[in-house]
């Protein structure tokens, strides 16, 4: 209609006087900005976005992605074409550095159909108004009321005298916009290396879709893995819309792997649970999956003992029962206990979630031993005194009572002495009497019963020891 940005309202309706009015909600713009910005990440994972009113504008760098739509010109027209359908007007230029692409995307009328800049731009960039600069407001009128109003003017005059009465900044925008200085951008969200496109020859409206070309997706990206000899952890599954939104699922897996039944079955839990809140607007054309974690897979030794064989599978049901029930009711709600380098026992431990399994094998295998034969399978989350009649000095309890009841000692093991966490780290060396000192027994009762308790210090102290109970089992 001619209507342009800067004009004023009553402008606008002398042009159009049925023109509606809105109140302006930077925050909604704001958010249509990244939700845009999201869906681009179709064409690299390198997207920034620029959101200066009224210079609203995607930053992509396509190095080493513009092959996979047979070149630079073909990324520029799907880039316009695909936002005419969702009724966006769009300019895009492609260059050396983001600079010079912001330059002349804005400001030459070539980029409506896509510009492409190749070899030696100087002599087009000189052209251009000092605005492709992105000045202050106050900078850009300074340097028109001195008569300078293009870059090439700029350019021909001393650095030192451009410093000392406009900045730094100016000159260091001259500089990008020569590609003698590199700027950098911001994107969206992190960069992940490994990448598996998986374009779409018909738009997805429905469940089934879905999850067929999904699965595809899965074969080609376990393919990709397999031939590198590379496990994939964690997955990102983004599912791009044609009309510019985008929604994602991730997956984690317990261990390791590149085998698709496992991650179509993961994927599949995930997608039955986000079943229902799921949008397909008109229609999905376009699956990315972005392999966040992966490892090299070094090859298992397996042996031909049963017993071996067995619990190799019986950890691979663990694995699979995990990622299940982690799919189905969130990674946060199944935990499992990480073994720890520590002989105090409330320590020896770390709840963590059951998918992440990064335990240290040596460690975990020193610390099965110590838990077999010196821990119970239950501790209690705060020892709790007891009354004990024992042997001066450090015997074993002969009688305890706990909770009011009182239990005869059939049997106990030798003391184990462990020393607790010190307050104060400049001590070195612990008094024999010291209340930081443990002695551990591990005691069964005439009835059967096993306890695990403790003497907190030694008689002939100052203070008398202390008797309490830490676990059972």
């Amino acid at each position: 209609m001619g209507i342009r940005i800067g004009f004023g309202l009553t402008q606008c309706r002398v042009i159009c006087p049925e023109i509606h009015v809105f109140e302006d909600t930077p925050d909604d713009d704001y958010k249509a900005l990244i939700r845009l910005a999201n869906w681009a990440l179709r064409y690299s994972p390198a997207c920034s976005l620029q959101a200066n009113d009224p210079y609203y504008s995607l930053l992509i760098d396509i190095t080493g992605a513009a092959h996979l739509m047979d070149g630079e010109q073909n990324v520029l027209n799907d880039i316009i074409n695909k936002f005419k359908l969702i009724n966006i007007e769009a300019k895009a230029a492609c260059a050396d550095n983001s600079t010079s692409a912001w330059a002349f995307a804005f400001y030459n009328k070539n980029a409506r159909e896509g510009l492409i800049l190749k070899g030696d731009i100087k002599d087009k960039i000189d052209i251009l108004p000092i605005s492709a600069l992105r000045l202050e407001k106050t900078t850009q009128e300074q340097l028109y009321s001195l008569g300078l109003t293009r870059i090439g003017q700029l350019k021909s005059l001393p650095i030192k005298s451009l410093v000392k009465r406009f900045g730094a900044y100016l000159v260091r925008a001259i500089n990008r916009i020569y590609g003698d200085e590199i700027e950098v951008i911001n994107p969206v969200k992190e960069i992940v290396p490994d990448i598996i496109v998986h374009h779409l020859n018909y738009s997805i409206l429905n469940h089934e879709c879905l999850e067929l070309e999904t699965n595809i997706a899965i074969d080609k990206f376990c393919s990709f893995m397999k031939k590198s000899n590379r496990g994939a952890k964690k997955i990102r599954i983004c599912f791009f819309r044609v009309d510019g939104f985008t929604f994602e699922i991730s997956a984690i897996s317990a261990n390791s792997n590149f085998n698709p039944k496992i991650w179509k079955q993961l994927i599949k839990y995930r997608l039955e649970t986000v079943e229902n809140k799921i949008d397909y607007g008109f229609g999905i054309d376009q699956i990315n999956i972005y392999i966040e974690l992966c490892e090299i897979i070094k090859p298992q030794t397996t042996s031909l003992d049963e017993n071996h064989s067995n619990k190799l599978q019986t950890e691979e049901n663990i694995n699979r029962l995990i990622e299940r029930l982690s799919s189905k009711i969130g990674s946060e709600n199944v935990s499992r206990f990480r073994l720890i380098d520590d002989y105090v026992p409330e320590r020896a431990h770390k709840k963590q979630p059951a998918i992440s399994n990064n335990t240290n094998s040596n460690i975990a295998i020193f610390k099965e031993k110590i838990i077999q034969q010196n821990r119970p399978l239950f501790l209690l989350k705060q020892p709790q005194e007891i009354d004990v009649i024992a042997e001066v000095p450090d015997g074993a309890p002969l009688r305890f009572i706990y909770r009011k009841r009182t239990y005869n000692v059939k049997s106990a093991t030798s003391p184990e002495r462990i020393v607790e966490p010190l307050n104060h780290r400049n001590t070195k060396f612990i008094p024999i009497n010291s209340k930081q000192l443990r002695d551990y027994y591990t005691i069964e009762t005439d009835k059967g019963l096993r306890f695990f308790v403790f003497r907190r210090g030694l008689y002939g102290s100052a203070t008398s020891p202390k008797w309490y109970i830490h676990g059972a089992g």
